[in-house]
Formats: structure tokens, sequence, C-alpha cells
């Protein structure tokens, strides 16, 4: 699917200062926004991730790109502060997925744009298995997240949309999956894959599919605060905050960063920012 993948994610994208990949792993759809924005930031809680990230950049310091491990449900980041921003491959990991699109929200200016992606349970192969007797109708029909292996959820369009609108509005919605096993057919058929792109916004419209991708838009009061209004600077310091105090900015101290306000200690090695 990373075809399908970056393809959606080209049509979504708009030119950007700053921009985060949320859960953004081994850095795989880096070479699809780096010439977008301006400043990149890679978040994820795995340090061997984050290091094959930077293996796969070459050169980030120059790309602007900052790597930061983190649960993106307590991110250290200042309010108001990326005016773009993606979550592909990493809800299902989160069985109660609101904590995270709260804290996107919070982190991202109003009316900037996040593209969003989860795992269907109503798609046409549950479907089907169901109507052959091989798995319960019910695991389709009701509106909780179900957990087809260890740590990893589907959930139900009417479930997602619902979490998904408290801070968002949802411009578009595209399917994928439809081609599943690409292996078997796209080694021969490589046209398949751009029909999946092509019927992608059809396949959003039914809701069958194994992948349902979102454009989304930032849902959110402007407040008179500190926060609004405020341009972030060119240096990661900028935009950091202790996600310990929620208040404390951050300073270089002996090769860490610490935070002004409560004195946490957050380790930076090979370039990278531990806030777990």
């Amino acid at each position: 699917l990373d075809r399908l993948e970056k393809g959606l994610l080209k049509r979504a994208l708009k030119p950007t200062s700053w921009f985060v990949d949320l859960g953004g792993g081994d850095g795989r759809l880096h070479e699809v926004y780096k010439d977008v924005s301006q400043h990149k930031v890679i978040v994820d809680y795995s340090l061997d991730m984050l290091l094959a990230a930077q293996k796969k950049i070459t050169d980030p310091r120059n790309q602007n790109t900052y790597f930061i491990a983190a649960d993106i449900t307590n991110l250290p980041f200042q309010s108001n502060v990326f005016d773009g921003g993606l979550m592909l491959r990493v809800i299902h990991h989160i069985q109660e997925p609101s904590s995270a699109l709260e804290e996107a929200n919070r982190i991202l200016k109003p009316g900037s744009s996040l593209f969003f992606e989860y795992q269907n349970k109503k798609n046409i192969n549950s479907i089907l298995k169901a109507v052959m007797g091989f798995t319960s109708f019910k695991n389709i029909l009701d509106q909780s997240p179900l957990e087809v292996k260890h740590l990893f959820w589907n959930y139900s369009p009417g479930y997602i949309e619902g979490l998904v609108r408290q801070y968002f509005y949802i411009d578009q919605v595209y399917g994928g999956g439809i081609f599943w096993n690409r292996k078997i057919i796209t080694t021969r058929v490589k046209k398949l894959e751009d029909l999946d792109l092509m019927l992608a916004p059809l396949l959003g419209k039914i809701k069958l599919t194994h992948q349902l991708f979102m454009e989304l838009r930032v849902k959110k009061e402007v407040k008179e605060d500190k926060t609004f209004g405020k341009t972030p600077g060119n240096n990661i310091l900028s935009i950091l905050q202790c996600n310990r105090c929620k208040i404390g900015s951050l300073e270089y101290f002996k090769g860490s960063l610490k935070c002004e306000q409560c004195g946490r200690m957050f380790l930076l090695s090979n370039n990278i920012i531990d806030f777990r």
C-alpha cells in the first residue's frame, strides 16, 4: 500500500512551515513531504525506528528534519505550532484513539490539515467471512474497537468519525486496500495500483475497504492566549515544551535538554531527543 499512501498524501499536501509526522517510524514517507515543508519533525516511540529513519534520510540537518522519541498521546510541543501533519499506520496501535486526536489538535494551528488513516473493521473481507460463518457479525456491527491481534485494533467508520469530529472537520475520505494482496496481483499487473488510486475517492464514500484515509482540518476556537498568532522560529527549541509540567520551555544543558520550569532532563543522543 505504500504507493497508494504516497499518492494520496501528495494530493493532500500543502506548503507548510512546520510539518509533523506522528508515528513516522523509519521515515518511509519523508520523501513525499520533504520538499513541501520547510521544517519536518518525525515523532515515534521507538528509538530503533528513528535511528533507521536517520540512516534513510541523508544529511538530515540540511533538510531541517528533526527526530523526537515520544508518546503521541503526550507530545512535547507547544500548542498551535504546526501547520500540517500526518498520522498513518499509527492509530490501530491505540485502543482509545481520542487522546491522540486531541493532542494532534492541540499542536496544530487552527484550520491546518492532518492526513489520517485507520483500519476499517467493516471491510468487505470481514463481511464475507461473517456471511460464510467464519466470524461473528457482532464483531462487525459493534461500534467498539476490535483487537484483531495483540495491540492491533480495527475500528468502525462511525466510531472513528464520531471521535474525529470532536477535533477536526472531515474534508475528504478515501478508501484503500481493494487490491490487498499485492505480492500476488500487482507484481504482474502494476496498473492495478493506479486503479486503486483512481478509485480511492469513490471507495471512501462506500467505506468497505480495509484502510480508510481522511483529509482533516483542525476544528478549534481562537482563544486569547500567547500561542495564537505566534510564529514559530527556525529552531526546534522554538516549538518544544516539557511534556511533564506542560508549561516549561527547554534549553540545552550538558548534552541534554532541561526544562526551565520543572528541571526535568531529556536525553539528546544521535540527534534524537527522548521525551518518553
